[in-house]
């Protein structure tokens, strides 16, 4: 059954992350594996409370904070305690309206187009392109050795429901989930 297995002190990777290791250690870190979302958001935001939600996410998903090394010629996975995602700012508020298009075109492709070192890591990112006082871009940016494109709705979802409930002042209800994806690589390679 797939349920929260024991972990042994090298945990292995799934054969999907086994593959992606694969591919990033032939031809070097790129961004051909990023999955991303921009989201526009408009109204005040309040930073501490989208802080908070996406911590709350990296505490929640250990895959999230999880780096890849290799031992004896055998990859495996290593997940960091909860910690702190940096949110990167462009702001970009004091462009003339004609010009902010096109510069947040290009900002969301330098965010969208930034590397991963799977050594080391957080597998999430976040922009915030600030375009008006009330009107943000959010730029979220995952590795696909993390995630998938149906991934991206439940990180939406969660960062939504996290967002809402800080704003409130309370801890976000969600589900606590059965595994972790650890658990599925572990379950996989028995």
């Amino acid at each position: 059954a797939l349920r929260p297995m024991p972990r042994p002190e090298r945990i292995p990777l799934s054969f999907a992350q086994q593959r992606l290791w694969f591919l990033d250690q032939l031809v070097g870190p790129g961004p051909t594996y990023n999955i991303s979302s921009a989201l526009r958001l408009d109204g005040p935001l309040d930073r501490t409370a989208l802080q908070a939600a996406l911590d709350g996410i990296l505490a929640r998903h250990e895959v999230l904070r999880t780096t890849f090394d290799t031992r004896d010629g055998e990859a495996f996975q290593r997940i960091a305690p909860s910690g702190r995602i940096d949110i990167t700012e462009n702001d970009l508020s004091a462009l003339p309206e004609a010009e902010k298009a096109a510069a947040c075109g290009r900002a969301i492709a330098a965010a969208v187009s930034a590397t991963f070192d799977l050594r080391r890591d957080l597998m999430l990112r976040a922009t915030l392109i600030r375009l008006a006082p009330e009107r943000v871009v959010l730029v979220l940016l995952v590795h696909h050795i993390a995630a998938d494109g149906w991934s991206i709705g439940v990180l939406i979802d969660e960062l939504t429901a996290g967002y809402a409930a800080h704003l409130d002042g309370r801890a976000p209800r969600l589900a606590p989930l059965p595994i972790q994806y650890a658990d599925f690589a572990i379950w996989q390679r028995a």
